[in-house]
């Protein structure tokens, strides 16, 4: 099973980290979109949680407004995932909802 988990915010980080870590010890393949923002505070929590990033969004954080930051992140992730076989994505940053796909092994 291999599953995104895109993140973009200090607070998204902290949140999904252990979600990240549970997912792995499970024996899931986990690959992490970040999209940048909040560089300064997040080298520090990447490090702390042990997360490696396996792609990192472009200019996001430069997009004004959440629909642009929202919809070129969408855009970067679908062309990270579609020549790699996802089985699943997770992610939060839409505020006061939370957007996951549950994902069930076949």
């Amino acid at each position: 099973m291999r599953i995104l988990v895109a993140f973009g915010t200090r607070p998204e980080i902290i949140k999904l980290a252990p979600v990240c870590r549970a997912l792995q010890r499970t024996g899931v393949k986990v690959d992490i979109f970040w999209s940048g923002q909040h560089v300064e505070l997040a080298a520090g929590l990447l490090e702390l949680f042990k997360l490696t990033v396996t792609y990192k969004g472009s200019d996001i954080s430069h997009e004004p407004g959440l629909a642009g930051k929202f919809g070129l992140m969408t855009c970067q992730i679908e062309n990270y995932s579609r020549p790699r076989t996802m089985t699943g994505l997770w992610f939060r940053g839409i505020p006061r909802r939370r957007q996951r796909l549950r994902v069930q092994a076949s």
